[in-house]
């Protein structure tokens, strides 16, 4: 954890140990720390604490900050410099403290100065790197674009673009909701299942016991006498269903092709942990936006090794 001017980032392991690549996670502190302009009390309060941000993001100097308009897609950036990006989804607009906006979920560089954001309040913020190219990715993971595979497909463009080879890229995911808080609908469940045959990894049922102590159970745990596991959505109990987020996009980047060890994942949950992190469930919707940011230092020369 590293603090800067009463502005605390949290930082990843495995992206830390590389000179060239600045990073980190934001909390909900100092005070409110909101991001995000659409949830903001007045525009000038995320002006400054942008600006914040880009201070404590060392060094300090030449950043150009690039955000997304985030709908849940599977929609990547290419962002090639500070005026355009390359894909044919349209040219960016700029935010009042100067930001690049693109639409999309995700977005990959490989050009210096530019600090690549996605904004989160529940929703997992994924961070790529990919060290032996010099590339950086930041994706926004929701159940939808979980659902749609946008982290894999990050890692697919990032070596359809600039060459990157899966099993060198490295990953950390930030502060997002677990499953202990993830609850979802059985229609969510349904579109997991058929999307992905390990579904039943990602999904746990919960039920009340008569003491009214809430419990957990594999949604594939088999009825007394049955040979086949019992379906998920057919229990006469009114089971809810909570998914894990973060391993159905673990286990995304593995069969991408990263190694199984390399995705960092930040413990805390976010609806648990409203005192460090905004999160849009526990807070009702009415809450701010978190950041996760990453990007390659500008000057590249013979100090900034890769390690």
């Amino acid at each position: 954890m590293t603090t800067r001017p009463n502005i605390e980032l949290l930082r990843a392991p495995n992206l830390a140990r590389y000179r060239w690549l600045r990073h980190g996670f934001s909390t909900r502190a100092p005070g409110e720390f909101n991001l995000d302009y659409s949830v903001a009390e007045t525009p000038a309060s995320v002006e400054r604490n942008r600006r914040g941000l880009l201070r404590a993001v060392s060094p300090p100097g030449g950043w150009q900050l690039v955000t997304l308009r985030q709908r849940h897609t599977d929609i990547i950036r290419v962002v090639r410099g500070r005026h355009e990006g390359s894909d044919g989804w349209g040219k960016p607009t700029r935010e009042r403290d100067g930001a690049l906006e693109f639409a999309g979920d995700a977005a990959i560089t490989d050009q210096p100065g530019l600090l690549l954001a996605v904004q989160v309040a529940d929703c997992l913020p994924i961070l790529l790197a990919d060290p032996v190219r010099r590339v950086v990715g930041a994706v926004h993971a929701g159940w939808r674009g979980t659902l749609a595979g946008i982290a894999a497909k990050t890692v697919g463009r990032m070596r359809q673009e600039f060459g990157s080879k899966p099993e060198e890229i490295v990953a950390a995911f930030g502060p997002g909701i677990h499953r202990c808080c993830y609850e979802v609908g059985p229609e969510v469940v349904q579109a997991f299942e058929a999307r992905f045959p390990y579904w039943h990894k990602l999904v746990r049922r919960t039920e009340p016991s008569p003491s009214q102590v809430h419990w957990q159970q594999p949604l594939l745990d088999s009825a007394p006498g049955q040979t086949r596991p019992r379906p998920a959505l057919t229990s006469p109990h009114g089971e809810k269903f909570r998914l894990d987020l973060v391993e159905a996009n673990r286990r995304q980047l593995v069969a991408a092709g990263l190694k199984a060890r390399r995705p960092w994942v930040l413990p805390h949950c976010t609806a648990c942990r409203t005192d460090l992190f905004f999160s849009h469930r526990a807070e009702q919707g009415r809450t701010g936006r978190m950041m996760g940011v990453v990007g390659i230092v500008q000057r590249r020369d013979s100090s900034l090794r890769s390690e």
